[in-house]
């Protein structure tokens, strides 16, 4: 399936560039070659999206097939977190209220 949509968007491919390339070097019959490209322009905009999803979707179950439970050795978690307590964080929450007034 995937080899089907590689197919097709090498044929709209090739379809809007001999297209662009015909309005541009063949002013006889433009109006036809800009047809031609407004259509294959139409075919590339609507058929994006789903060569978009085929492609991140190959790309997703070929990573996630070939070694799930390996961890990546470059990257390295670290599990501690510090949290500094500043001034205004010590005081009771009772005592700190909105609007905040100046003692």
């Amino acid at each position: 399936m995937q080899r089907l949509f590689q197919i097709l968007a090498a044929l709209v491919g090739t379809w809007l560039f001999s297209s662009f390339a015909g309005v541009m070097f063949d002013p006889i019959r433009a109006q036809i070659w800009t047809q031609s490209l407004m259509w294959a322009l139409l075919a590339s905009v609507t058929l994006a999206p789903v060569f978009l999803f085929v492609g991140t979707a190959s790309e997703s179950s070929s990573s996630t097939a070939s070694s799930p439970s390996q961890a990546d050795p470059s990257f390295e978690a670290d599990g501690t977190v510090e949290v500094q307590e500043s001034e205004s964080t010590k005081e009771p929450p009772e005592e700190q209220g909105w609007p905040h007034t100046s003692k």
